[in-house]
């Protein structure tokens, strides 16, 4: 009951990027790298949100299933807090890094577009961020519908917007990020309606008398900010991953890269759904001491993951040149197709894994092993990295993927025996949050 809703926020969301890229390959090839090149930058900022929104989701379920409403609340208060000081903070230093970085990545020729597209996004950093964390804030206290309400509203809008903005207001490929922009103030809508018109959420936040206190931030830091610190370094690993693409075949393998790296997040969205939904199952057991129902729900979910992904793999490689068909807008576009076929075929064989790593992140989130799962990430992803930057001299693409591959497998099976140990370790006690 919660993954349904979740994997329905997260398919239109990723449906959406997809429709960015969709929109702006009428724009030509170069408009396709410019965006390939930002969606680091642009995936950093989003991160930061649903990493606060993780640990804010955390944190209020635990206190739910420990009984302690107020402090589930203050916790809400204090995540949204924490959120819009990040988001300041954020603004300022990409607004004096984001050039040197996009040149870094092999922008070039292209620099201009990419500014064109990056600048709107980064001055709305607070407001992008803001989604992720109400979601969270929803997803906490069991309200998975209103959590995907607000995520499927900024997609469904986005991508109307997008072709407004980019071909009849005539602003090009600044034009989609406007479009983002704009989509997410309204997302915002419904969930100023619920906190404070309607009032009928479990969790309120109130900002009166409002003060930071220890146990709620410490509650939330121990999960979020792992959490965010992953999902950022995810982000920045891509500057890498790109830096070695453009190295390896120029702007054109850049894009191939994106576009078709798109797709197969769309396709691996059950696993990702499945992982989300078990942080405040699992730890709403954990704060009802109960290790048994931990168990019973992280293999039930890791089960369905594996054999629902499976399936989904098979049924993407068959059908993986229409995908590729899909996404080519523009003749100049098209010479990008049979690579990005190869790509997306190569990228099925780890999507079983991809369960291991999603439904063992969530098992160490809910123990509040936050950092573990952050070493893990970076650990993987600096393999990944380390893969690419190696096979990148060789100039063939399909090296790169299938380097990938291998590593994303081997890493699954690794995450899964470190979440098992660690549990197996675990003491479960039923005490009140603030003395935990």
């Amino acid at each position: 009951m919660m993954a349904f809703p979740i994997a329905l926020a997260l398919l239109v969301q990723y449906f959406n990027s997809v429709a960015d890229m969709f929109w702006v390959s009428g724009l030509g090839a170069d408009a396709l790298a410019a965006v390939s090149i930002v969606t680091p930058v642009y995936m950093a900022i989003i991160s930061i949100g649903n990493g606060i929104g993780t640990g804010a989701s955390y944190a209020i379920s635990k206190r739910i299933g420990a009984g302690e409403s107020d402090s589930a609340s203050k916790a809400a208060s204090q995540s949204l807090m924490m959120t819009i000081a990040a988001g300041a903070a954020s603004l300022i230093l990409l607004v004096v890094t984001v050039v040197p970085l996009m040149d870094y990545m092999g922008a070039g020729d292209i620099l201009a577009l990419c500014t064109d597209y990056a600048y709107p996004v980064i001055l709305s950093a607070p407001l992008l961020m803001m989604g992720g964390v109400l979601s969270g804030c929803l997803r906490g206290e069991g309200a998975a519908k209103r959590s995907t309400a607000i995520l499927v509203t900024a997609a469904i809008f986005n991508m109307v917007l997008d072709p407004v903005f980019i071909y009849w207001f005539d602003m090009g490929i600044a034009g989609a990020a406007y479009a983002t922009v704009v989509s997410s103030a309204i997302s915002m809508i419904p969930a100023v309606y619920w906190y404070a018109v309607r009032k009928d959420v479990l969790v309120p936040i109130s900002f009166i008398g409002f003060r930071f206190t220890r146990p709620e931030v410490r509650s939330i830091s121990e999960v979020g900010v792992p959490q965010t610190a992953e999902l950022v370094i995810i982000s920045l690993m891509s500057v890498f991953f790109v830096r070695s693409i453009s190295f390896a075949g120029g702007t054109d393998l850049v894009a191939v890269f994106e576009i078709t790296w798109r797709v197969a997040t769309i396709m691996m969205v059950p696993a990702q759904a499945i992982g989300f939904a078990l942080v405040p199952i699992l730890s709403a057991s954990f704060g009802m001491g109960d290790p048994a129902r931990v168990r019973g729900a992280f293999f039930y979910g890791l089960k369905l993951s594996i054999a629902v992904m499976a399936a989904i793999a098979v049924l993407t490689a068959v059908l993986a040149p229409y995908l590729a068909d899909l996404m080519i807008l523009s003749d100049d576009s098209a010479r990008l197709r049979p690579y990005m076929t190869d790509m997306l075929v190569v990228c099925t064989l780890f999507f079983p894994a991809f369960s291991l790593i999603n439904a063992t992140s969530a098992l160490l989130q809910s123990m509040g092993r936050g950092t573990t799962s952050l070493t893990l990430t970076i650990v993987r992803n600096s393999a990944i990295a380390a893969v690419y930057a190696s096979l990148s001299v060789f100039g063939i693409a399909s090296y790169m993927w299938w380097g990938m591959t291998v590593t994303e497998i081997v890493f699954g099976f690794v995450t899964l025996a470190v979440g098992l140990l660690l549990f197996r370790r675990v003491s479960v006690v039923r005490k009140p949050i603030s003395q935990l």
